[in-house]
């Protein structure tokens, strides 16, 4: 009976993420204090020209949180996409959002989204608590000049759910900024150095 049961929720867990998915978002996002917040923190401040940009996302001030969807987007400064390369949910990341709770995930690589739905029950995060949620990998252009953006996209690719998979309005932090500096200047410079 046991092992119905696990592969029963085990089902329905895989069908939840295929919902979401396949699904879109009909939700109202909005920046008021007292909605969950999705905040997106940048590995480097700077980057060079056909390097990476390593994103994390994280969330804050959500109650029963059972389910998410997220997509990011990368922009440069004159407007363009940036290419995606990779989209992870690290498990074992030391904040991630349903701890050590068995989890099912999703990554749509065309889609450029992915869903998580945990088996427990719906978690809870404090304001000033931050839980990770995924890292997103973005290809830097090899003539990329000026500021990238890192934003969440708050389409219908992006979705938050209760554990009893309501859905949930959200609000998002800001975005995530990278300048991108001229490698040859840097190569100038380290050259030019005492060595005293």
């Amino acid at each position: 009976m046991k092992q119905i049961m696990k592969k029963m929720r085990n089902v329905v867990a895989a069908s939840a993420v295929a919902f979401m998915v396949l699904a879109g978002s009909d939700m109202v996002q909005g920046g008021t204090a007292s909605l969950p917040t999705i905040l997106l923190k940048p590995q480097q401040v700077q980057v060079l020209p056909g390097s990476t940009i390593q994103v994390e996302a994280f969330i804050a001030n959500v109650q029963d949180i059972g389910t998410y969807q997220l997509s990011v987007i990368g922009k440069a400064a004159n407007g363009k996409i940036l290419p995606l390369s990779s989209m992870v949910v690290n498990k074992k990341h030391k904040t991630f959002l349903f701890g050590t709770d068995q989890v099912v995930e999703a990554i749509d690589q065309k889609g450029k989204r992915l869903a998580v739905v945990t088996f427990g029950q719906g978690v809870d995060v404090a304001v000033d608590d931050h839980r990770y949620l995924a890292t997103f990998t973005f290809q830097v252009p090899k003539d990329a000049t000026g500021t990238l953006e890192i934003v969440v996209d708050q389409g219908q690719e992006t979705m938050l759910l209760h554990g009893s998979g309501e859905k949930m309005a959200y609000g998002v932090g800001q975005s995530a900024s990278v300048q991108v500096i001229d490698g040859t200047k840097i190569r100038t410079i380290k050259q030019g150095r005492s060595t005293r």
